[in-house]
């Protein structure tokens, strides 16, 4: 059988053979054409940073070798120096406007000192463009705003809160050692129970105030941010231009101080268990150091039962 096979396939001749043949195209054999290509084959850069190619080669002679680099130009850029490290003065630009808050740096472009409280730190860019500068701004002024009520109204609270409550037939709210409920404490879990009416009525004017903002912004009216027209005391009548914008500028500075003042009025009493009413009346006490002494022995214990 074996010899019938092989007699039959020398007979069809060498066409049988390579017909099975897996290596065998139906494609004829094209030529490599240099039209084909993106670019002649004699213009095609050449790039030699070893310096390979000597210098009456024809490569060199026809402009073909090309550097690494991008011959791009490169913008020229001020050169400033707050450190005072050239010692060539001639390349420094003295007219640069610095940063006030960061010295080292030239002041974002659009934090041009003309905003109240504009020290020139962006150092996260978020106020990178005018619109999303105003709107930034707005939103500082509202934290600043509800801060500093909160900052007045949490030892507030820690003083009055329970004698108001019962005067209400209310139950109070303080937590234990007479700390104001809070995320950290674990205290917002008790209020909406009997409090949530009055906690509704406060988010509902909240939102109807930005709702009459909205609406002025899309009448065209231009105003200022955080300017609500609201003046009941007249702090901003027959003002100039300049006793405004210190007037803004202490609202702005208060407001930071009262935003961290509450940040830390919620660690503080989380890390404590103290109220900071009681911490505070501890620390004028006559023996504060010696009460200060063992709260920062009991400061490991302190931070276990918080976290």
């Amino acid at each position: 059988m074996t010899k019938l096979s092989t007699a039959l396939l020398l007979s069809t001749g060498p066409a049988a053979v390579t017909a099975f043949n897996p290596l065998k195209t139906n494609r004829a054999p094209t030529k490599l054409d240099a039209n084909s290509l993106a670019a002649p084959l004699d213009e095609r850069p050449v790039f030699d940073p070893l310096g390979l190619y000597p210098k009456d080669s024809p490569e060199r002679k026809n402009g073909r070798i090309r550097p690494l680099e991008s011959t791009t130009a490169v913008t020229d850029k001020p050169i400033v120096d707050p450190l005072n490290l050239y010692a060539e003065k001639a390349t420094i630009d003295g007219e640069a406007d610095m940063s006030i808050a960061l010295p080292f740096t030239t002041r974002p472009q659009y934090l041009d000192g003309s905003m109240a409280g504009d020290a020139g730190f962006d150092p996260l860019g978020l106020a990178a463009n005018p619109d999303r500068l105003k709107f930034m701004r707005e939103s500082e002024l509202k934290h600043s705003r509800i801060a500093m009520l909160a900052a007045v109204g949490w030892p507030v609270a820690e003083l009055f809160h329970r004698k108001l409550a019962f005067a209400a037939d209310l139950k109070p709210l303080l937590q234990s050692g007479d700390r104001v409920p809070s995320i950290l404490n674990g205290g917002l879990g008790h209020v909406l129970a009997d409090y949530w009416p009055y906690m509704f009525a406060t988010l509902a004017f909240g939102a109807a105030v930005e709702a009459f903002t909205e609406y002025d912004k899309k009448q065209g009216m231009e105003r200022a941010p955080g300017d609500l027209g609201l003046d009941l005391f007249n702090i901003f009548a027959n003002k100039d231009d300049e006793s405004k914008k210190a007037l803004e500028l202490s609202e702005l500075k208060h407001g930071r101080i009262a935003m961290l003042a509450i940040a830390f009025f919620a660690f503080q009493e989380a890390l404590t268990g103290v109220g900071v009413v009681p911490q505070l009346l501890s620390a004028l006490h006559p023996h504060a150091s010696e009460f200060t002494a063992s709260e920062l022995a009991n400061l490991p214990n302190l931070l276990a039962r918080a976290f």
